[in-house]
C-alpha cells in the first residue's frame, strides 16, 4: 500500500504515513497528490523532463532523442579538450617530419655557405709603403728600405748582375706640375753623352721615349717608357726603363722599374708587380 499524498510505501495496517504524516483515510487528494499523478499516462515516461515539466527548465532537452544524444556530443567534446601534444604529432607526424627534415637542410646549407665564406675570404689588404699596397714575386730580394721611410729597392739577380728592379720611394709634392717636372730630369739623366763637336759618342744610349697614363686599380698612374735598340740596324723595341708617377692625399709615389735583360722571368715579374698597385687605406 502506498501513501495517497506523497506516494510512500506504507506497512500493511498503518493509517498514518512515516513520511508525510497524512491520515490515508480522511485525506482528500489535490492535484500535487500521488494519487492524481499516478492517474497521468504520461508519468514515468520522460514527458516530465520536458520545457514545462515540473522542477526541470533546461532548454533542449524536450525529448528522449535529445536526452539520448547529448551524452554522445559532450564525450566528443571531452575527448577533444584532452587532446595534448602528443595526440598531435600522432596525427601530423608525416607532415612535422618533413618540417624538421626542411629545417635541419637549410641549417646545414647556411652553414656550409658561411664556413665557405670565411676559407675564400681574402687576406687584409696591408699597404706596403704610405697607402700603396703591392705585390712583389718570390724571386725578386728586397735590397733595401721596408717602407717605413717612403722607399724599397727590390732586385732580381741574373748571370751579369742585376737582371731587373723595382724601386718604390714616396714623398710631399706641392707642385701642379710634379709629373711633367719628374719626367723630364729622368729623360735628361738618360740623354746619351756628346763629344765636343755635339756628336753622340755610343750611338746605343740614344733611346726613343713614350708618355702616357693609364688607370690601375682605380688610379691614375703616368708613366714615361724608355726604349733602346739591339742594334744600330734595329728599331727601338726594348723597354729597359718605365718611370711610373701617381698622386694621392698630397703625396707622391714613384716607381722605376728597369730591365737589363728583357728576360721572361723580369718581364714576368714587373708586370705582375704593376697589376697589383692599389692604395687603401691603413689597416683595411
Amino acid at each position: 500500500m502506498r501513501c495517497p499524498k506523497c506516494g510512500a510505501f506504507l506497512d500493511p495496517g498503518k493509517d498514518v504515513c512515516f513520511m508525510c504524516g497524512v491520515n490515508i483515510k480522511t485525506y482528500v487528494p489535490d492535484n500535487n497528490s500521488f494519487a492524481v499523478q499516478s492517474q497521468n499516462k504520461d508519468f514515468g515516461s520522460g514527458s516530465q523532463f520536458s520545457n514545462n515539466g515540473p522542477g526541470y527548465n533546461s532548454p533542449g532537452y524536450g525529448s528522449q532523442n535529445s536526452w539520448q544524444s547529448k551524452p554522445t556530443e559532450n564525450k566528443t567534446l571531452a575527448k577533444a579538450q584532452e587532446k595534448d601534444i602528443f595526440d598531435f604529432y600522432a596525427e601530423h607526424k608525416t607532415v612535422i617530419r618533413i618540417f624538421l627534415l626542411f629545417f635541419v637542410v637549410l641549417i646545414l646549407l647556411f652553414s656550409g655557405y658561411k664556413y665557405y665564406q670565411y676559407k675564400t675570404k681574402p687576406a687584409p689588404i696591408v699597404p706596403v709603403v704610405q697607402d700603396l699596397y703591392f705585390e712583389i714575386d718570390d724571386n725578386f730580394e728586397n735590397v733595401s728600405g721596408n717602407g717605413g721611410k717612403g722607399n724599397m729597392f727590390f732586385t732580381l739577380t741574373g748571370e751579369k748582375g742585376n737582371a731587373c728592379s723595382i724601386n718604390v720611394d714616396t714623398g710631399v709634392t706641392s707642385s701642379d706640375n710634379y709629373v711633367e717636372e719628374f719626367f723630364e730630369t729622368q729623360k735628361k739623366a738618360l740623354d746619351p753623352e756628346l763629344d765636343k763637336e755635339g756628336n753622340v759618342i755610343d750611338p746605343m744610349k740614344i733611346y726613343s721615349s713614350q708618355e702616357n697614363s693609364i688607370t690601375i686599380n682605380g688610379t691614375k698612374w703616368y708613366y714615361l717608357n724608355v726604349f733602346y735598340r739591339k742594334d744600330l740596324e734595329s728599331d727601338f723595341n726594348i723597354l729597359k726603363y718605365k718611370y711610373m708617377i701617381a698622386l694621392n692625399k698630397g703625396y707622391y709615389y714613384r716607381v722605376t722599374l728597369s730591365n737589363n735583360t728583357n728576360s721572361n722571368t723580369c718581364n714576368s715579374g714587373l708586370d705582375n708587380f704593376v697589376k697589383s698597385l692599389e692604395f687603401v687605406e691603413s689597416g683595411k
